[in-house]
């Protein structure tokens, strides 16, 4: 199934070139999964790539936006690239995705509250928290989110953890690391780690874990936080680049251990990478369906029920949000007429069947305009000149 990137995004013509299909996303991807990559790595674009080919290869369709610190944190990042395809995350709002993955960042050696945004990042694992929507944060962001949500902070090594370090498998039977198997390889690159003793009594626990590096991964089910510490996601030459950064910029550090030539060129790391990327996608679309149950899709993706009308408008609610009175008064701004109103029993969705004479272009506009109404989150144009057109909120 293909991954649904932001239009024009270079890293779609570097996983189609690897065989995984990508496509522009257009107004909205129906029946697809919404991932939001908080990508806090300095150099984005390889960033992008390593995601979504990881995205890219799981089941079913996963639409992509991406989200950044705003003002810095992408120096080996073109400022065009910047503007043109990414969002302060800032504006993101959990209640309009279905998944977030927060990168790493160069910070291990830097106090949480040092860093200039960190209490935006921790309103966005409280949201997120809120809204029941999964959370996947590697190596930084996983430190972050171990010490936000469970107070267990980050523990400096002598020397910094690099290279392919052998993980073992602490809980096999865990949802997340099905078909993973005992033991796994991984490229690992950071300068703190999380010691497995520090999460004894804590919600989260530990589902990997190696002497020399700590943690490897942990998991709080009950809030959906992954914290995963290492880089499932890196190419083959990842860790060289590193390396040869570093030494360029005459910091002490040694060649990647154990990653010989023929482990960059096979990624042993990479099955575990897709088993992990798979699982957690799992866990998103079972919250997905929790948050908007079965008979909610059905309500969506329905026929519009008067043929003869110009199409319905369906507008995704917060519960409690009132928004008639404003849609009403969009519409008479517009010279749209208003034919019938239905809301479904949860109270979350409100179909309004639009007059005959609405022309599309009017249409289009106010469904557009409902999303500065409090409360919508998503809007829906079906029916006749309406290929499932959706809209969804600014996050």
């Amino acid at each position: 199934m293909p991954i649904q990137l932001p239009p024009g995004l270079p890293a779609a013509a570097a996983l189609r070139e690897e065989g995984i299909a990508a496509e522009d996303a257009g107004t909205a991807a129906q029946g697809s999964l919404r991932i939001a990559l908080v990508n806090l790595m300095p150099d984005k674009p390889t960033t992008e790539v390593q995601f979504a080919r990881l995205l890219g290869a799981a089941p079913g369709t996963v639409s992509l936006s991406l989200f950044a610190a705003d003002g810095g944190g992408a120096r080996r990042t073109a400022e065009a690239h910047l503007a043109r395809f990414y969002t302060p995350f800032t504006r993101l709002r959990a209640a309009a995705v279905d998944g977030i993955i927060i990168t790493g960042a160069p910070l291990e050696t830097i106090a949480f509250d040092a860093v200039r945004w960190w209490g935006d990042l921790a309103s966005l694992f409280d949201d997120a928290a809120a809204e029941r929507v999964p959370v996947l944060a590697v190596c930084w962001a996983a430190m972050a989110a171990a010490w936000h949500g469970h107070g267990i902070d980050k523990q400096a090594l002598p020397r910094k953890a690099f290279g392919l370090f052998a993980q073992t498998v602490r809980d096999r039977a865990a949802p997340l690391m099905q078909g993973i198997g005992p033991r796994y390889v991984v490229p690992v690159s950071r300068h703190a780690a999380l010691r497995p003793e520090a999460f004894e009594g804590a919600e989260a626990c530990v589902l990997a874990s190696s002497p020399a590096a700590g943690v490897s991964i942990a998991d709080n089910a009950a809030k959906g936080v992954t914290m995963v510490l290492d880089h499932l996601e890196y190419d083959g030459e990842t860790l060289i680049g590193e390396f040869l950064r570093d030494r360029a910029a005459a910091l002490p550090v040694l060649p990647p251990a154990g990653l010989t030539r023929e482990a960059r060129a096979e990624l042993p790391w990479r099955p575990a990478g897709h088993l992990l990327m798979r699982n957690w996608l799992g866990r998103v679309t079972s919250a997905a369906a929790h948050r908007r149950p079965q008979d909610m899709i059905g309500w969506l993706l329905a026929p519009a029920r008067e043929p003869a009308a110009a199409g319905e408008l369906v507008l995704r609610i917060e519960s409690g949000a009132e928004p008639l009175g404003g849609l009403i008064a969009l519409a008479e701004a517009w010279g749209i007429g208003l034919a019938a109103f239905a809301r479904h029993p949860s109270g979350t969705l409100l179909t309004v069947t639009l007059a005959v004479t609405t022309a599309r272009e009017a249409a289009e506009e106010l469904a557009a305009r409902t999303l500065g109404l409090p409360g919508v989150r998503e809007a829906y144009l079906r029916g006749p000149g309406h290929a499932g057109m959706a809209f969804r909120a600014a996050a």
